[in-house]
C-alpha cells in the first residue's frame, strides 16, 4: 500500500491561502457591499434633513436642551450656594477667637456683682414706690453693647477683631439665666427669679491674665457708663475666679465644623464633576448640512463594505468545502502520498493573483517541477519514469486517468508516444467505466496517474487509487494539468 487515503481537511494555511487566492472577487463583493449601503446611507442621511423629519429634531433637540440647561442650572446654583457656605465656615475658622481657642486648655473668668437699689416695703403705707432693681440689671444686661466697650476689649486681646467674634467670648446675664436654642436656631433666655440682682460677666481667652483683664474692664465701663444714668444703686463683687477649663461645646463646635467642610469640599467636587459630565453631553444642534449626509454614507459604506466581505468569504469557504475537485498541487500532495513529476500549469499566461508571490510561497510552489508547456512537462516526467525504473529492462507504464478529457486524452497519448525499448506508455483514460483500460492495467506493470486540476473529482481519484492498490500495481507518481 502507498498511502492512506484522506478526505478533503481544512487547515488555517488552507482558509489563507483560499482567500488569497480569492481576494480579488472578495475585494469586488465587498465594495459593491460598501456602494449599496453608502447610497442607502446617504438616502437615510438626506431624508433626515428634509422638512417634517428636521422639525421633530428640532423639537427633540430643544426638549434636551431645555432639560439641559433646567439640570446645570440648578447644578450651578448648588455648587455656588455649597461654596458660599463653605467660604463662610472657612473665614470664621480663620477669625474667630473663639474657634481657635484650645478646647482642653480654655482660659474662663467669672465676675459676679450684685445691684442693691435699697428697696424697702413699708408697713401700713398704702401706696409703695416700684422696685427698680429688675431694670437696673436688664439695663446691665443689654446696655454694654456701646463701641467704646469693644473698643477697650480690642486693646486688651491686641488685635482689630470684628464684633461678633468679641460677643463669642463674652457674656452678661442674670445669674441663674438660661439660653434656650429653637429648631431653627433662635435664642430665647429664661430668667432666674431667685437671684433678681446678681449679674455673672463671663470672658473666654486664651490664657487667664486676658481672661481676667476683659471681666474687670468690663465691670468697671458698666459702672462708669450706666451706673449714673439709670435709678440710684449700688454693686458690690461677690465672686471674680479665673480657671481653666475643659470647653465642650467648643470641642463638638470644632469637630462639627471640621466635618461640614470636608462634607461642603466633597458635595463641590462632586457637583463640579457632574456639571462637567453634563456639558460634555450637551445636546447637540440637528445638522442640516450635506456633511451629516455625507458621514451617514460613509459609516453605513463601512458596515456594509465589512457585512459583504463577512459574507463573501463565508461564502467562499462554504463553496470550497462543498466543492469535490482536485484544486492544485497544493492539494494533491496533502491528499496522496505520491510522487509529483510535473504540474502543467497552462494559466501561466493568464492574470495572477495579486498574491501570487506569497501563495506561491505558502504552497511550496517554487519546489515543484512547474512547466507551462505540455510537450516539455511530458518530456521531463519520461525522464523521471526512466530514473526510477532503470533497474527493470522491460517495462509497461499504464497512464491511468479518472477523466476521457480532450485535453488530458491528448497528453496521455503524448507521454505514449515517449515509449522507446525499454519503457511502454499506454494510455488508459477513464479507469473507473473503461473496460479496455482496466485490461490495458492489467498487463501494465506499473502505473502513472495524470488528472486534471479543477476538474478531476477528488472522490473518483481516491476509488482510483484504492483500485490500483488493491491491484498491487506500483504507482509511479501523478501528472497534474
Amino acid at each position: 500500500m502507498h498511502q492512506s487515503i484522506q478526505g478533503k481537511e481544512v487547515t488555517f494555511k488552507d482558509v489563507l491561502i483560499l482567500f488569497l487566492k480569492r481576494f480579488e472577487k472578495i475585494l469586488a463583493f465587498a465594495l459593491a457591499f460598501a456602494i449599496v449601503f453608502s447610497a442607502l446611507g446617504a438616502v437615510k442621511g438626506y431624508r433626515s434633513i428634509s422638512g417634517e423629519q428636521r422639525q421633530k429634531q428640532q423639537d427633540d433637540y430643544q426638549i434636551e436642551l431645555d432639560e439641559y440647561e433646567r439640570s446645570t442650572q440648578q447644578l450651578r446654583e448648588n455648587i455656588e450656594k455649597n461654596q458660599q457656605h463653605l467660604e463662610s465656615m472657612t473665614n470664621y475658622t480663620q477669625k474667630s477667637l473663639y474657634y481657635n481657642l484650645d478646647a482642653y486648655n480654655e482660659a474662663m473668668s467669672e465676675l459676679i456683682f450684685y445691684v442693691d437699689t435699697g428697696y424697702q416695703i413699708v408697713p401700713g403705707q398704702y401706696y409703695q414706690s416700684p422696685n427698680k432693681t429688675g431694670e437696673v440689671v436688664s439695663a446691665y444686661c443689654d446696655a454694654y453693647r456701646s463701641a467704646g466697650l469693644y473698643e477697650g476689649i480690642r486693646a486688651i486681646l491686641g488685635t482689630d477683631t470684628e464684633i461678633k467674634y468679641i460677643d463669642e467670648l463674652l457674656t452678661i446675664e442674670r445669674a441663674g439665666d438660661t439660653q434656650l436654642k429653637d429648631s431653627v436656631g433662635n435664642v430665647t433666655v429664661r430668667h432666674s427669679d431667685g437671684n433678681e440682682g446678681v449679674i455673672v460677666i463671663r470672658a473666654r481667652a486664651q490664657d487667664e491674665q486676658t481672661a481676667s483683664q476683659i471681666t474687670d474692664y468690663v465691670y468697671q465701663y458698666l459702672r462708669t457708663n450706666i451706673g449714673g444714668v439709670i435709678a440710684e444703686h449700688t454693686t458690690t463683687v461677690l465672686s471674680d475666679s479665673t480657671m481653666t477649663v475643659l470647653d465642650e461645646e467648643l470641642e463638638t463646635l470644632q469637630k462639627d465644623t471640621r466635618e461640614e467642610i470636608k462634607q461642603l469640599e466633597a458635595n463641590i467636587k462632586t457637583g463640579e464633576a457632574e456639571l462637567a459630565n453634563k456639558e460634555r453631553q450637551m445636546p447637540k444642534q440637528p445638522s442640516v448640512s450635506l456633511r451629516s449626509v455625507l458621514k451617514k454614507a460613509i459609516l453605513y459604506g463601512i458596515f456594509g463594505g465589512i457585512l459583504g466581505g463577512m459574507l463573501i468569504c463565508l461564502w467562499v469557504l462554504l463553496s470550497y468545502l462543498a466543492d469535490n475537485r482536485l484544486d492544485g498541487a497544493y492539494q494533491a500532495a496533502k491528499l496522496y502520498n505520491l510522487e509529483q513529476f510535473a504540474v502543467l500549469d497552462s494559466k501561466n499566461k493568464k492574470h495572477k493573483p495579486i498574491f501570487h508571490k506569497l501563495i506561491d510561497s505558502l504552497e511550496g510552489n517554487a519546489k515543484r517541477q512547474i512547466f507551462a508547456d505540455a510537450d516539455k512537462a511530458v518530456e521531463y516526467t519520461a525522464a523521471l519514469v526512466k530514473l526510477l525504473t532503470q533497474k527493470q529492462e522491460q517495462l509497461t507504464v499504464a497512464v491511468v486517468s479518472t477523466r476521457n478529457d480532450e485535453e488530458l486524452v491528448q497528453l496521455c497519448e503524448k507521454l505514449a508516444q515517449k515509449s522507446d525499448g525499454k519503457v511502454t506508455y499506454q494510455s488508459c483514460p477513464e479507469m473507473l467505466e473503461n473496460a479496455d483500460s482496466i485490461q490495458k492495467i492489467i498487463e501494465s506493470d506499473a502505473v502513472v496517474l495524470v488528472e486534471q486540476s479543477g476538474v478531476s473529482l477528488i472522490s473518483e481519484i481516491n476509488r482510483e487509487v484504492i483500485r490500483l492498490e488493491k491491484s498491487e500495481k506500483e504507482i509511479l507518481g501523478l501528472m497534474l494539468m
